[in-house]
C-alpha cells in the first residue's frame, strides 16, 4: 500500500481528489491517502508519518508548494518524496521553478483525473524502483561486504572493523597501502560511517597536480592573485567544510606543499 499526501486549501477539490484516489485501481496499488489544508499541517504530517508521493497545490494560506519542496528536501528522511504540484496559474516560469526546487511533475487545474491518474502511476513506478534499488544495495552488503569491499578474510575483516571503529570520530586518519588495494574504498567507508556522511567527500590525487596547480585547488583562489584569476574560488578544503576530504597520492607532493598541508592539518 503506499500513502499519499493531498495537500490542498479548497475543502471540496480536495475532498474530491481524496474520494478518486481512494477509489481508483492503480495497477493493483491500493493508496492510503491523507489530508493537509495548509503547509504548516502538511509538514506537521510528513515529520510524524512521512509519504510515499505528495500532491500539492503551489498556492496555500500559508505558504507555496514550493516552500514545502525546499522544507522536505533538507530533511535526509523524506528528500526522495516525489511531488506533483497543481496549480491554477499555468506559466513556463513556475513550472521550471517547481521542478528545479525537486517537484516530480505538475498539472494543471481543474484537475483532469485521467491525466492525474497516469502521473500518480508514473510516481508509484518511481518509488517502487526507489523501493528495489534500497534492496539491492542491502542485499549487496550483506552479500559482499560494507560499503562494496569484497572479501572475507580474517585480515580484512579487521580493517573494516577497525575503521567502523575510527568512522564516527574527528581525527585525521592515514591510510597506507600500495596502489590497487583500496585505499579510496576505505576512504569511502570511513566517511559514510561518519557523522559527515550527509556533507560532500571530496577525491583528490594529489600526485596527478603540480605544485602551483595544486595549492590553488586545495586553498583557492583571490580574484587579482595571478594573472587571470579574474574571480574568487574556493579551494577544496573549502567545498569538503563539513565533510571529508580523501588526499589520494599524498607523498607524490612535493616538500613545500607538504609543508603548508601540514600546518592547515594541526
Amino acid at each position: 500500500m503506499a500513502d499519499i499526501l493531498i495537500i490542498e486549501d479548497n475543502e471540496a477539490q480536495r475532498s474530491a481528489l481524496n474520494e478518486f484516489l481512494s477509489g481508483a485501481e492503480f495497477k493493483k496499488e491500493s493508496l492510503s491517502v491523507t489530508e493537509a489544508a495548509d503547509g504548516r499541517g502538511a509538514l506537521e504530517v510528513l515529520d510524524r508519518a512521512g509519504a510515499d508521493i505528495v500532491i500539492c497545490d503551489l498556492m496555500l494560506p500559508d505558504m507555496t508548494g514550493i516552500d514545502i519542496i525546499k522544507k522536505t528536501k533538507e530533511k535526509q528522511s523524506l528528500a526522495d518524496i516525489p511531488f506533483l504540484i497543481l496549480t491554477g496559474q499555468p506559466s513556463i516560469e513556475t513550472a521550471v521553478e517547481a521542478i528545479k526546487a525537486g517537484a516530480g511533475d505538475y498539472l494543471l487545474k481543474p484537475v483532469d483525473l485521467r491525466l492525474l491518474k497516469k502521473k500518480v502511476e508514473s510516481l508509484l513506478e518511481v518509488v517502487k524502483l526507489k523501493i528495489e534499488n534500497q534492496e539491492l544495495r542491502r542485499r549487496v552488503a550483506s552479500a559482499y561486504g560494507t560499503h562494496g569491499i569484497i572479501g572475507n578474510s580474517l585480515v580484512l575483516r579487521e580493517v573494516i572493523e577497525k575503521a567502523e571503529q575510527i568512522a564516527p570520530t574527528e581525527v585525521t586518519v592515514l591510510l597506507e597501502g600500495e596502489s590497487g588495494t583500496g585505499k579510496e574504498m576505505f576512504a569511502n567507508l570511513l566517511h559514510q560511517n561518519s557523522r559527515r556522511s550527509d556533507r560532500p567527500f571530496i577525491k583528490v590525487n594529489c600526485g596527478a597536480l603540480t605544485k602551483t596547480i595544486l595549492e590553488s585547488e586545495l586553498f583557492g583562489v583571490t580574484r587579482g592573485a595571478y594573472t587571470g584569476a579574474d574571480r574568487d574560488r574556493e579551494g577544496f578544503f573549502e567545498t569538503a567544510d563539513g565533510g571529508t576530504i580523501f588526499l589520494d597520492e599524498i607523498g607524490e607532493m612535493d616538500l613545500e606543499s607538504q609543508v603548508r598541508l601540514l600546518r592547515v592539518i594541526e
